[in-house]
């Protein structure tokens, strides 16, 4: 058994939404006042990035097997209440917040006024896919709603995979990853940031497939020790941000694999960095909304008290919404899908699948 280590890249989920989180939090000329640490404020969004090529990498390791011979319409349903158990529970809840209790556009002067075509595009998660101009209600969502597309798409792409072959495939999805940066909208109605997560998913699905069967080595440490501190220094390097933008989907393709492949790192690997990992989606998908009412409330605060409060909330909005009800959805559909006849898309995909390796660590991952 190759040496891989998760741990080190549900703390590389944490440091994604914390970079989010201090874009948001000092946006624009507000990062001005910290000098020589301004960078670590102007992130341009690319921690979002992160979670969309590490999302394709996870599901990889997780579903490898589900979907490499067949797809049944039993697996694939099977496969997309996981994901939406994943993350519905919280999206709802955000939504119900920002569209009847604390509504954006009251919080905040620019937010557009939301509408009853936008809520039923935000409650059916197909927000981002360019069926509205603007971020409406719990605006972090757009990205949740980009995911879900391509969680859509996602057994298709693992049962594609396997018949093309993994190295064409994977040098295809190169070059579209090459070819994302330049797929910056200036608005969600060219639902273009959905074309962009789905290529990033599939590109961290084709680079599990890829970095799985290569040998063990110390340079995958070596390369996990060196890539975080360079992708550092060129956001630090403005000069170059244009350069940058072009080759970090690949620079963040290399991090996934080498963290993946290195064994247990301590930074990303200690039992805080890999619990803000597991509380990031609640971080990210409350921060907006947690800002703008401690803004109203009180004004522009210190860095010391906003992330703290930040966090304390997504800390409830864990373990009181995202992890309960996720288990619940999980359980209910597994006692469902136990009492229906198994069905295949059609009739020349019915080949049984092998038994997934790794099973409980796969079951506590997905």
């Amino acid at each position: 058994m190759r040496a891989v280590h998760i741990q080190n890249l549900t703390g590389l989920r944490g440091f994604a939404a914390l970079s989010v989180l201090l874009l948001h939090i000092r946006y624009g000329d507000l990062a001005n006042a910290y000098g020589d640490f301004a960078f670590l404020f102007q992130t341009r969004g690319l921690g979002v990035d992160v979670f969309f090529i590490l999302s394709g990498f996870i599901l990889a390791y997780v579903h490898d097997k589900d979907f490499t011979e067949q797809i049944r319409l039993r697996d694939a349903m099977g496969f997309w209440i996981a994901r939406l158990a994943r993350i519905y529970p919280v999206h709802l809840f955000m939504l119900v917040v920002t569209a009847f209790i604390l509504p954006m556009h009251l919080l905040y002067e620019w937010s557009p006024a939301d509408t009853k075509y936008t809520f039923y595009a935000n409650l059916f998660l197909v927000h981002a896919w360019g069926v509205t101009p603007d971020l409406t209600f719990n605006q972090p969502s757009w990205s949740i709603s980009s995911e879900w597309a391509a969680y859509l798409t996602f057994p298709f792409v693992a049962y594609f995979t396997r018949k093309w072959g993994k190295i064409p495939f994977a040098l295809l999805l190169t070059g579209l990853a090459l070819y994302a940066p330049y797929l910056q909208p200036k608005m969600l109605a060219d639902g273009v940031w959905t074309i962009k997560c789905i290529v990033y998913c599939v590109a961290g699905y084709s680079a599990y497939q890829v970095c799985r069967d290569l040998p063990d080595s110390k340079y995958w440490r070596i390369t996990a020790a060196v890539i975080a501190p360079l992708i550092g220094l060129m956001f630090w390097t403005t000069s170059i941000q244009y350069y940058f933008d072009l080759i970090f989907p690949f620079l963040v393709i290399i991090m996934i694999a080498s963290l993946f492949r290195a064994g247990p790192i301590w930074i990303y690997s200690n039992p805080l960095s890999v619990y803000f990992g597991k509380i990031s989606f609640s971080l990210y998908m409350c921060h907006i909304m947690v800002l703008f009412v401690e803004r109203k409330l009180f004004g522009m605060m210190d860095l010391k008290f906003e992330i703290p409060i930040i966090v304390a909330f997504s800390m409830v909005l864990y373990h009181c919404i995202e992890e309960p009800l996720r288990k619940i959805i999980r359980m209910a559909s597994k006692g469902h899908h136990n009492e229906r006849p198994q069905k295949n898309f059609t009739d020349s995909l019915t080949l049984q699948l092998p038994e997934p390796e790794q099973k409980k660590e796969n079951k506590a991952l997905a």
